[in-house]
């Protein structure tokens, strides 16, 4: 996979796309649990995908993405169920994993 920094093995791309979906999962338990720093933990996930947005420079053209961070936009800001939560959170997975197949 090319970065703006230069090329990284497919393996350490697959490992930080699991990583990725492990950290938009976690987001489903905390939101049940009613964690009081969900909203901080889904602002910093945000900031992260933005960041990799300019670090794969693959990733800077793709719809998906505009999709992906709006979703974690209005995850970490209005009051929604359980169910809208469930929806978003594996929304954004199945666009990742959809990314990952186009960058590497």
């Amino acid at each position: 996979m090319r970065t703006k920094y230069g090329s990284i093995s497919n393996s350490v791309a697959e490992k930080g796309f699991q990583q990725y979906v492990g950290k938009f999962f976690k987001i489903l338990p905390m939101y049940e649990e009613k964690c009081p720093t969900l909203s901080q933990y889904i602002q910093s996930l945000n900031r992260e995908m933005i960041g990799l947005s300019y670090l794969v420079t693959q990733m800077e053209n793709q719809e998906e993405f505009l999709t992906l961070v709006a979703t974690l936009e209005n995850l970490s800001r209005i009051d929604i169920s359980v169910e809208e939560v469930k929806s978003d959170v594996f929304k954004s997975i199945s666009i990742l994993k959809k990314m990952k197949s186009r960058v590497m």
